[in-house]
């Protein structure tokens, strides 16, 4: 990614009985079961190298507006579905397009969401570093709010030394860094 290696863990639902589990979406498909019932992931020591978000920037960019299109399309059938405009909102920011990633991740967490929901993670940070890009300091200082409910996640709480950072305090970020390296994940 921007001419670098990276490496990122996520939990991804790709096996299952297909006698009892289906995919939904026309983009960024979720496994869920035909009769509704939640079910339980089982974790498997895999690793796999996805390359779907590699390419030129011509080619990232096309992808996107490609992507966007049939966001916007299932958004217009599913109007408060806050994944969708978290996706918006992850294809904005991979178009570098911080005002519109932060309208779409800003409206996708109008709606009560758990917080240990992986994409609600996700979208936190994605729209604190959005927010961020646009050096709305103040306006990412507001963090300090949803502290208690995201202070679980490594990311999260560099995600706010970053903020005191930019917003000069100092001590303060210094605390949530060594904070984030006692987190286990």
């Amino acid at each position: 990614m921007n001419g670098t290696d990276s490496v990122y863990t996520d939990q991804v639902e790709r096996f299952f009985n297909r006698k009892l589990f289906h995919y939904e979406a026309i983009i960024h498909e979720q496994v869920r079961s035909l009769n509704g019932t939640p079910y339980t992931r089982v974790e498997l020591p895999l690793t796999v190298e996805h390359c779907g978000y590699s390419g030129s920037a011509e080619e990232l960019v096309q992808k996107a507006n490609r992507n966007n299109a049939l966001l916007l399309k299932m958004l217009e059938e599913n109007p408060d579905d806050p994944y969708l405009y978290f996706q918006l909102g992850q294809s904005y920011n991979m178009l570098h397009d911080d005002e519109k990633a932060c309208y779409y991740y800003g409206k996708g967490l109008e709606y009560e969401l758990e917080p240990e929901a992986e994409f609600v993670q996700m979208m936190v940070i994605g729209y604190g570093y959005a927010l961020l890009h646009l050096e709305r300091y103040d306006e990412a200082l507001l963090f300090e709010h949803i502290y208690d409910e995201f202070s679980f996640s490594a990311d999260f709480v560099c995600l706010m030394g970053l903020i005191y950072l930019r917003k000069g305090m100092v001590l303060q970020a210094m605390q949530e860094f060594l904070k984030a390296t006692t987190i286990k994940e």
